[in-house]
């Protein structure tokens, strides 16, 4: 299923001329290894968050 659900958005995403798809996710969410196996790279960004 998530395999599938990837694949749509990357499809939706080309169709429409956009540059990229980016995912986020937790240190150590075993789903990395799924995205990494799709064809996505880790990026060099570090993320802040402020919560309020």
């Amino acid at each position: 299923m998530a395999k599938r659900l990837i694949h749509q958005v990357t499809e939706f995403a080309k169709e429409n001329n956009c540059a990229r798809v980016s995912l986020s996710t937790a240190r150590g969410n075993p789903a990395q290894f799924l995205y990494e196996k799709l064809g996505f790279k880790e990026s060099s960004f570090k993320f802040y968050n402020y919560n309020l």
